[in-house]
């Protein structure tokens, strides 16, 4: 019957020092981490497939598009001041699909304006 005691208060030990271990190494990353970027914040993601995806990044009161693949990180574009206004961002209320229907407004106009001409239909 001693034995059992001893066996149990040993795993209660090592879990004991487990979960010590665990807490404190939470506590070192926060204390040590670099991700406490002030003027740096990604408003919104979205993912085009398993490794490439869009981000919307704010950086000092600017909003920029940020592309993300394995080959590298790409800045897109920055959006102007009536852009910034339509957005609805998540947190504000529902604007799921918002960030990415101004992305595509915003890569047509730069298409047109590159090919010199417009279609007045879209």
């Amino acid at each position: 019957m001693g034995e059992v005691f001893t066996v149990i208060f040993s795993l209660a030990g090592i879990l004991a020092l487990i979960l010590a271990l665990l807490y404190a190494s939470k506590w070192l990353n926060r204390k040590t981490s670099i991700s406490s970027a002030q003027n740096l914040r990604i408003v919104e993601r979205a993912n085009l497939s398993t490794d490439k995806m869009l981000l919307l990044v704010e950086i000092c009161g600017k909003y920029i598009v940020v592309g993300v693949a394995p080959s590298g990180i790409n800045t897109l574009c920055e959006l102007s001041e009536e852009e910034i206004a339509r957005l609805q961002f998540p947190n504000k209320g529902n604007g799921n699909n918002q960030f990415l229907n101004i992305l595509t407004q915003k890569f047509r106009m730069n298409k047109f304006a590159s090919s010199g001409s417009v279609d007045e239909d879209e």
